[in-house]
């Protein structure tokens, strides 16, 4: 969608200011965040694949986190926060951060991560048009439970 909506000037211009350090490249994909997650991570050259929405930040000790949970599990999620001030959604942010505990499954602005060489063992995200990521989380907990971080990411 990048020729349409201009995403690909705005990604550049924010990755000259903020991702300078960081190998980056802009792909293009079918329509479906399935498919485009599934494109990035055919791509992607680390050990460790980090699935993480546009609207969710990491907290500043992420990597580090993700480095020593992937130590005790395959993969894992983060809790998360959504970013309100109104007492009810943070309930809510509690709720889901209990659930996702009890049940193993998350959801993708938990920030998803999974060790490359089990997400292509799992065949990437089912190809359909919605939770694509509640249900590779099903497969997931059937081999393993996730390493659930206590910090938490901040999404909208």
């Amino acid at each position: 969608k990048g020729l349409i909506d201009n995403s690909h000037s705005v990604i550049a211009s924010q990755s000259a200011v903020n991702c300078q350090a960081i190998d980056w490249q802009i792909i293009e994909s079918a329509d479906g965040r399935a498919m485009q997650m599934n494109a990035g991570a055919e791509l992607a050259t680390g050990n460790v694949l980090l699935f993480l929405h546009a609207d969710t930040q990491l907290p500043n000790h992420a990597i580090t986190d993700i480095t020593l949970a992937v130590r005790r599990a395959a993969w894992g999620r983060f809790d998360v926060c959504l970013d309100s001030p109104e007492w009810m959604l943070k309930v809510v942010s509690q709720m889901i951060n209990w659930r996702s505990r009890f049940s193993g499954i998350a959801t993708g602005d938990q920030a998803i991560f999974i060790k490359k060489t089990l997400f292509e063992q799992m065949d990437g995200f089912p190809q359909q048009a919605l939770m694509e990521d509640i249900e590779l989380c099903k497969r997931l907990k059937a081999i393993g439970k996730p390493a659930c971080i206590r910090s938490k990411v901040i999404t909208s």
